[in-house]
């Protein structure tokens, strides 16, 4: 049986993935984010802060009311859109948010990632679709992002 992870292992493997991400040219500065669910609440990076300063106190506990701890770093600027996909998404414990430059590139645009790799498929679908432009941070980002991400697992 598998023992459970204390909070303090999840903040601080969630920086580390911030940093792999960063490594392996998946964000770049402070772009990027990445939240976890912990009971009701969620976990989320902080805004601004550039992976190699980042560590797993700085992670910020959103309530699901949006509410944050006084003194807390302020949460990712993309939260809502974090939250609104946990909680459409009972199955999914975390949001993994990148802005890798081809990824980028093809959102720009407004194509859509086609079935040209077998690898596209794990993202629940025959293509990997783009949600439509809205400011970041906003709810209707967030919302677009959910409806996009209705039935897969990547946009």
């Amino acid at each position: 049986m598998a023992r459970e992870i204390t909070e303090a292992e999840l903040r601080e493997k969630m920086a580390q993935v911030m940093k792999a991400m960063d490594a392996r040219g998946l964000n770049r500065g402070t772009s990027g984010n990445l939240s976890a669910r912990w009971g009701e609440a969620m976990l989320v990076t902080p805004s601004g802060v550039a992976p190699d300063r980042l560590t797993g106190e700085m992670m910020v506990l959103v309530q699901p009311d949006g509410s944050t701890a006084e003194g807390a770093l302020r949460p990712s600027s993309e939260w809502r859109m974090h939250q609104q996909i946990l909680n459409r998404r009972p199955d999914a414990n975390a949001v993994v948010h990148c802005h890798s430059r081809h990824a980028t590139i093809l959102a720009c645009a407004g194509r859509e990632i086609p079935s040209m790799h077998y690898m596209v498929a794990v993202g629940g679908g025959s293509s990997v679709p783009v949600a439509p432009y809205a400011t970041f941070g906003s709810v209707e980002l967030a919302e677009a992002v959910v409806e996009t991400l209705d039935g897969r697992a990547a946009a």
